[in-house]
């Protein structure tokens, strides 16, 4: 969730000599940012760059299934602009546009915030509250990317509206949404990896809570249950669907999972999501059933288990406003010369996916992936990814045991 600008401005002396200072000013605080005291706007414009580059060591099997997946690859996964604000005390607004590879805007949308007691109302093109580790930032994801349920079943951004809240001291949360699923907001965006075209809407909703939460959430539990139904019309709406996923690595556009575009009616996706966190020790994961109501019922689900430690001492950030985590800070940052070297984290995670059932053999893929994340500053990360990939009993093309190994990695600097 946006926080308020105004309280990152530098502070400045005031006196008889020195009165408060008048009108607006432009200052970096980590972007772009302009405020003032007797201004009812404030503005940061801030960017995204991920720079990706790796190598991909495919067995035989899935070299004549996908001819161009082997090999060297590097591309800017992420090259984006974005503007963020807050407007007389009660709106909060933000555009996104990323230029990598092809242009499209990621957020879009405008938040109603007055008022502790009502929710927050929000409407434009955003992520559905769905999934804990779809609606972490790409900035603070453990991984260069998603895990594979996540990416297959999860409906990322859609345009509509929400409202969302919290209880009990910010120890629990809850989102719910409408959404018209309209697949991507350009020909080519992520959201293609679910459902490519427009062709009905959504409902989606999301409860956390926070059972254990000390030490300033140094420790703490999270659990978490979301929700969503997707509403198809035959008489109005093209009612197909496709689930897919890329193996968790933006080098390749090869989907090595995918059950074709099959008829759909309508679908219950459920997601169940835990994590517990202990100082620089944090463990967390996921559970995703697909109920899909096609010629008959299909049922296709995935989970995933992640853990990570931070070697040199820090934390795992959490924002207890939308029940999400929002990465490490270095508590020395890298500086040459010194004796700062940033922090450092450590990580495995397994997931995995099933496409298969009765009429659709989309294929089984399960992943062992292990990072290394060097955080030099605040805003300057460099991660190492390897991951080992089994696909098999995959229909067309046929895949009847694959296996490929992929090692990759990237430049993150945010501002």
């Amino acid at each position: 969730m946006l926080t308020s600008l105004a309280g990152t401005a530098p502070a400045l002396a005031v006196s008889a000599n020195n009165p408060p200072p008048v009108g607006n000013y432009i200052y970096w605080d980590d972007g772009i940012s302009l405020t003032g005291p007797e201004s009812h706007v404030d503005l940061h414009v801030g960017g995204k760059i991920n720079y990706d580059l790796g190598n991909i060591n495919a067995d035989e099997e899935l070299q004549v299934a996908f001819p161009d997946f082997d090999g060297s690859h590097d591309n800017f996964r992420h090259l984006s602009v974005s503007l963020l604000g807050h407007a007389w005390d009660m709106l909060e607004f933000k555009l996104e546009i990323d230029f990598a590879n092809v242009k499209d805007v990621k957020d879009e949308w405008l938040r109603f915030t007055k008022g502790s007691i009502l929710p927050h109302f929000t409407f434009g093109h955003m992520k559905e509250p769905f999934s804990l580790d779809m609606l972490t930032s790409s900035t603070y994801l453990t991984f260069m990317e998603p895990s594979l349920p996540t990416r297959a079943f999860s409906p990322f951004r859609n345009f509509g509206v929400t409202a969302n809240g919290t209880w009990n001291e910010e120890k629990m949360t809850w989102a719910t949404g409408l959404f018209h699923n309209t697949g991507s907001y350009s020909d080519a965006g992520d959201a293609e990896d679910q459902i490519s075209d427009a062709n009905g809407f959504d409902l989606a909703g999301r409860l956390t809570g926070l059972p254990i939460y000390r030490d300033n959430g140094r420790e703490l539990v999270h659990l978490g249950l979301s929700y969503l139904h997707r509403f198809r019309d035959d008489s109005i709406n093209d009612p197909t669907a496709q689930d897919r996923t890329r193996p968790e690595s933006h080098l390749t556009d090869d989907r090595l999972v995918d059950t074709a575009v099959f008829y759909d009616q309508g679908q219950e996706l459920i997601s169940l999501e835990a994590a517990w966190k202990n100082g620089p020790i944090s463990l967390q994961g996921e559970y995703f059933h697909n109920i899909v109501n096609s010629y008959s019922s299909l049922q296709f689900n995935g989970w995933y288990a992640q853990g990570s430690w931070v070697v040199t001492g820090e934390s795992r950030k959490y924002l207890t406003g939308g029940g999400i985590f929002t990465g490490i800070v270095p508590e020395n940052e890298f500086r040459f010369g010194t004796t700062g070297w940033g922090a450092v984290e450590l990580a495995l995670r397994l997931s995995q996916v099933n496409l298969n059932d009765k009429f659709i053999y989309g294929g089984k893929e399960r992943n062992f992936s292990a990072g290394v994340n060097w955080y030099l500053r605040k805003k300057i990360r460099l991660m190492t990814n390897y991951i080992h990939v089994t696909v098999e009993d995959r229909a067309e093309p046929p895949i009847k045991s694959g296996r490929a190994d992929i090692i990759m990695s990237r430049l993150q600097v945010n501002f």
